[in-house]
């Protein structure tokens, strides 16, 4: 079955804001194409109080999943940053100490990579929905156009909570976060480990 996909694109900047100009890729079905081709700008409607009402309470539970998510990935930074921090001290306790548990270590940040790469596709879901609203409803309001359904951009908001998806897979996510923090973790414990055997050397 066809499957589709809504990308909200930052330019790979991870925690960074999403360009005002959101892109998005749509494949889908005939039946969601033809859903998509009814979202095109044409009927004009205004949200009624009650709608804005709502949006408001949307806009502030997207922030509140978004901000949990990014909690968890902080923890799962804390937990690679502190093992290694651990690992160093150990293996530079005393001269004839092993540099084995910098290299354990080492296997460890990468499941942490893993585990914090799922974590940040969650976080992303949330974040994309958060910062759409924040791009076609508020900033339209604060300029003054008010808040009108004109260039279909609460069809995709619909279809994205209809058919919830990953915006990312998870070899991408895995690679934002290793720019982001994780190659340097990385750089730190191969640099340790070749401190390590370089200042005390076995005999």
């Amino acid at each position: 079955m066809p499957t589709g996909v809504i990308e909200f694109s930052d330019e790979g900047k991870g925690f960074g804001f999403i360009r005002p100009t959101v892109d998005y890729l749509v494949r889908a079905s005939r039946s969601r194409r033809s859903a998509l081709r009814a979202a095109r700008p044409g009927a004009t409607r205004e949200f009624n109080a009650a709608e804005i009402g709502a949006l408001a309470h949307l806009y502030r539970g997207e922030i509140y999943r978004s901000t949990a998510w990014r909690t968890r990935l902080d923890n799962t930074t804390n937990w690679a940053v502190a093992g290694l921090g651990l690992a160093m001290s150990i293996s530079f306790s005393r001269p004839d100490a092993s540099a084995l548990p910098i290299l354990l270590m080492g296997v460890l940040i990468v499941v942490f990579l893993f585990f914090e790469a799922r974590r940040y596709r969650y976080f992303n879901v949330f974040r994309a929905r958060a910062r759409w609203m924040e791009t076609n409803f508020y900033a339209p309001m604060l300029l003054g156009k008010g808040c009108i359904c004109r260039t279909g951009w609460e069809k995709f908001l619909s279809q994205d909570y209809r058919e919830p998806q990953f915006h990312i897979t998870l070899s991408r996510a895995i690679g934002r976060r290793l720019r982001r923090t994780y190659a340097y973790v990385l750089t730190i414990q191969a640099l340790a480990y070749l401190g390590k055997i370089i200042i005390h050397p076995r005999q």
